[in-house]
């Protein structure tokens, strides 16, 4: 399966650099999937792939256990399903950080 999951994700890399030519000087990007099971995630892989959803979120908690850096607009990543076959890029156009409170 590893040898499929990385066809995939270079034949999905080429198509995304043959539409926007400034990244083929780029690394290659990080790829992930949504959720934390496997029903989700790729449940979530095909809705992108469908077109609805096109938008996702992440607790500044997540990125802080984790020590990831924040995703910035103009970062590109491959989404995956569960078991890592590539399934759509996604280009990052927008932060939006909002505060939530649970104190009242």
């Amino acid at each position: 399966m590893p040898d499929q999951n990385i066809k995939s994700f270079a034949e999905l890399g080429m198509n995304f650099i043959q539409y926007h030519p400034t990244f083929k000087t780029k690394a290659l990007p990080e790829s992930w999937y949504f959720c934390d099971n496997e029903k989700e995630a790729d449940q979530c892989a095909q809705w992108i792939v469908e077109g609805v959803k096109q938008a996702t979120s992440t607790s500044m908690l997540w990125f802080e256990t984790y020590h990831q850096a924040l995703p910035k607009i103009g970062d590109l990543s491959i989404l995956t399903n569960w078991i890592g076959k590539a399934k759509e890029s996604a280009y990052d156009t927008y932060d939006l950080r909002i505060k939530f409170s649970f104190n009242r």
